[in-house]
């Protein structure tokens, strides 16, 4: 699925409403009566339905909603959260109409004094009322007890700063409530491009994304308040959207067998590849071991452990399936090209790679002899963990600088990608999109930001979504495993935006299923190994 972000929604508007002469009102009506077909699904007919509106577009589509409703024989009550003559645009039309048109009750809140703040669509009688923000607040409270569903139809997209009066009260009662709320397009409160809380934020059991979903759908912690997320149609040509070119897309789990090719009957080991994964030291061998189980259960034709002998020989298990590669134990040196890649289609480097983090003038730590190294490789490699941090302490921007001969694929959690860019993790999070961007642009490589939402993009600006994986992979050594299978899928050829994609997505899958059988908080790395293999199985792979 495409995620849009503020720019691109206002420029398809534009699109249908100038190129493809569709009148604004109707894309309002479409998005309203979808707002209330999904309101019938979850509610008794006959029950209490409190709308709560903004002053623009978003609450025209709940005014829309709201007439619907009370056509439909809901009980519907208005509370609008601007003075009636504060409504603009398509939303008046709206407005008006539902005023006209029906008896639905609606209360607008007022700065100040009331009756200078009331337009001439206010009505006189018991039906309409402007009330001062108290009384607004106490009128709403009453409603709630015998409400059976709340329709968040405030501001949706295109809120960037803090929520304000009255949104923000609102905000704080409607979620002290446990009525169950329909978020229209965007949960009031969050950013739709970047997924963060502007001060409060709604936490809807539903959000109907209205003509494709929004970057704050899928990034935490948007994605958190959104609950179900469901997707209306309303009436705009997919010409449009495909102009706008947008960069952003979700995975989901039934992409990955679009990601993954079939096997072909002929197909031998040579046919997928061989990894060499240069991980682990004397006191984190399983770093290694997890990277070269998840290479292995990814499909990769070979496997081969470079380590050197101390460390191989301090690991509790390998599997058998794993090759070894003694590496010589010299301070100060690095291996080889050859000695390290023969024969190899891919490399990975960095998990528990301990002689990394030395920082005592030896080539093996310092960041410019390693950038050199990395530069060289001959193959596609994959940075994790050690490498990564290395990398950081020479400044990102040292890859970027480097004529490198083949792609390269970073896999940094936010504590690594913000020292790989000099900030702090809580800006970084702010933007994980935009951090993801920013770090593939100055290393000239696929990142792979981890975390809640995992990011991949590309140099070129395209970035991707991870829609799957849960709490539970927050755990010791799930990194590791990701490196791998990114790897075992770079060393197979597949190009390394796909790579990167389809690694990031069976992962996550993978740890949905080990969740399924351990539990989120009993769920340990190992179990995610094990988990790919139904994964894959499911999509017939």
């Amino acid at each position: 699925k495409t995620l849009l972000n503020a720019i691109e929604i206002r420029e398809l508007d534009r699109k249908a409403i100038d190129e493809g002469g569709i009148r604004g009102e109707i894309l309002m009506a479409a998005a309203g009566l979808g707002v209330a077909e999904q309101a019938r699904a979850h509610v008794p007919p006959g029950s209490q339905i409190i709308v709560l509106c903004g002053g623009g577009n978003n609450g025209g589509d709940g005014f829309v909603a709201a007439r619907a409703l009370s056509c439909s024989g809901f009980a519907v009550h208005v509370f609008c959260c601007v003075a009636g003559d504060q409504i603009h645009g398509d939303a008046l039309s709206a407005h008006d109409e539902l005023i006209s048109l029906s008896e639905v009750p609606v209360v607008y809140h007022c700065q100040g004094d009331p009756s200078s703040a009331a337009s001439d669509s206010i009505n006189d009688g018991q039906q309409s009322i402007c009330l001062e923000a108290q009384k607004f607040a106490e009128r709403l409270g009453g409603a709630l007890p015998n409400a059976g569903l709340i329709i968040d139809a405030m501001l949706g997209t295109g809120l960037s700063n803090d929520l304000r009066a009255p949104y923000d009260s609102i905000v704080r009662m409607i979620n002290a409530d446990d009525t169950p709320v329909l978020s229209v397009d965007l949960p009031t409160g969050i950013d739709s491009d970047t997924g963060t809380v502007c001060g409060e934020a709604i936490f809807a059991d539903w959000t109907l994304a209205l003509a494709y979903p929004k970057r704050g759908h899928a990034l935490f912690p948007g994605a958190a308040h959104a609950g179900e997320l469901m997707v209306a149609d309303i009436g705009i040509p997919s010409r449009f959207t495909d102009s706008l070119q947008a960069s952003v897309c979700l995975l989901e789990p039934a992409d990955g067998p679009g990601l993954l090719p079939m096997r072909t009957c002929d197909s031998h080991k040579g046919s997928f590849g061989h990894l060499v994964v240069w991980a682990g030291d004397l006191t984190t061998p399983g770093a290694a071991l997890l990277t070269l189980s998840g290479a292995l259960r990814a499909g990769v034709g070979l496997v081969t452990w470079a380590a050197t002998k101390d460390t191989i020989a301090a690991a509790p298990y390998r599997p058998p399936e794993v090759m070894l590669r003694f590496l010589g134990n010299v301070p100060g040196r690095l291996p080889a090209q050859e000695e390290l890649s023969k024969d190899a289609t891919a490399m990975v480097i960095g998990p528990g790679l301990q002689c990394l983090r030395s920082n005592d003038g030896n080539p093996d730590g310092c960041p410019d002899a390693f950038v050199d190294f990395v530069s060289t490789a001959e193959i596609p490699v994959v940075l994790d963990a050690e490498a990564l941090n290395l990398v950081a302490r020479g400044g990102a921007g040292a890859l970027g600088k480097r004529a490198v001969k083949r792609p390269l694929v970073l896999t940094p959690h936010p504590k690594e990608a913000a020292r790989l860019l000099s900030t702090d993790v809580q800006s970084l999070q702010a933007d994980r999109i935009g951090a993801a961007r920013c770090l593939a642009s100055k290393t000239s490589a696929i990142v792979v930001l981890k975390g809640a939402g995992t990011v991949v993009a590309s140099p070129k600006g395209k970035a991707a979504v991870v829609g799957a994986g849960n709490p539970g992979m927050a755990t010791g050594g799930t990194g590791d495993v990701l490196a791998g299978i990114i790897g075992a899928f770079l060393a197979s050829a597949l190009l390394p935006f796909d790579a990167a994609c389809l690694g990031a997505l069976l992962h996550a899958c993978a740890g949905d299923e080990a969740a399924k059988k351990h539990g989120q908080t009993g769920l340990i790395a190992s179990d995610l190994v094990q988990a790919m293999g139904t994964v894959l199985s499911g999509w017939n792979r």
